[in-house]
């Protein structure tokens, strides 16, 4: 059985990264699973 993955739109992948790159006292972990989502890119 193949595992079905949440599709984000454009606005809330770029909100993630921005979150990412500006967030001073959260990691990249903590916002990850804040938001429901896992660190790993997708290849």
């Amino acid at each position: 059985m193949k595992k079905e993955y949440a599709k984000h739109n454009e606005e809330f992948k770029k909100m993630i990264v921005n979150l990412c790159e500006t967030s001073k006292d959260k990691t990249m972990s903590d916002i990850a699973r804040e938001y429901g989502i896992t660190r790993n890119k997708k290849t």
